[in-house]
């Protein structure tokens, strides 16, 4: 069972203090009014041989920190705040291709042609990232 480095349970053979194990070839806890509660002071272990299923509407972690993996490191990405990152990028390089559009060499009035064409596919490029930007927010998964 995967556990965090700083704590790591007791195998239930090795545990010299009051403990209660049922075994069984199947077990189903029902409850039909109102919830299913688990306490502990340390910590609770889930583990199974194929997979750990949740089925519910609306799923919530709470906690200092969320590891997705025993040697996580790598954070997340805020997606809206990224998302908005982007969007003043993509202003930027818009703004920056209409002004590259307009630049004119001497004399007064003649355009530089590799400039204009620059400007112009970068024009095309950042409208097809106006596009794209929706495309990398999560429609299931939220973060603080």
């Amino acid at each position: 069972m995967a556990y965090d480095s700083s704590y790591k349970p007791t195998p239930p053979e090795k545990y010299d203090q009051p403990q209660c194990i049922v075994d069984s070839g199947r077990l189903l806890f029902n409850a039909k009014e109102d919830s299913i509660l688990m306490f502990s002071s340390k910590a609770i272990g889930l583990s199974s041989v194929s997979s750990v299923n949740i089925d519910t509407g609306k799923f919530i972690v709470n906690a200092d920190r969320i590891d997705l993996g025993l040697n996580a490191g790598e954070p997340l990405v805020r997606g809206q705040k990224l998302s908005d990152l982007l969007l003043l990028m993509i202003d930027a390089l818009e703004n920056l291709s209409l002004q590259l559009e307009q630049v004119v060499s001497t004399p007064p009035g003649t355009p530089i042609p590799q400039i204009t064409i620059a400007a112009q596919l970068l024009k095309v490029r950042v409208k097809s990232l106006y596009q794209d930007l929706p495309e990398i927010r999560s429609k299931q998964n939220f973060t603080l």
